[in-house]
């Protein structure tokens, strides 16, 4: 059974950072939003699967989110489980995934 997660807070944008762990894997259909704006894969962005030591889906940013923006997400049959970090209320914060440059 897979879930579907609306208005997900995914971070605040600071200016410099384009890489977003996201808290689910696997969705199907997938909208994101910055400082309440949509914006689009391919030509805003785009999303790397299981890219790190974790398994962790990230969201990829073209054009780093401006300083104070909040990243929000709309995911539609998404894995079955959300990650851990979010069931424990734990701030998940940006990071530079150990991803091949050829990713990009």
């Amino acid at each position: 059974m897979a879930n579907t997660f609306n208005n997900m807070r995914i971070g605040i944008g600071d200016g410099s950072t384009r890489v977003f762990p996201l808290p689910v894997t696997g969705s199907v259909f997938f909208t994101c939003r910055v400082a309440d704006v949509e914006v689009f894969c391919g030509p805003d962005y785009e999303i790397l699967n299981a890219a790190a030591d974790l398994g962790l889906d990230y969201l990829v940013f073209r054009t780093p989110p401006a300083n104070g923006s909040e990243i929000r997400i709309d995911v539609v049959d998404a894995a079955t489980y959300y990650h851990l970090f979010t069931s424990l209320d734990v701030v998940v914060k940006p990071m530079r995934p150990r991803v091949a440059v050829e990713a990009f």
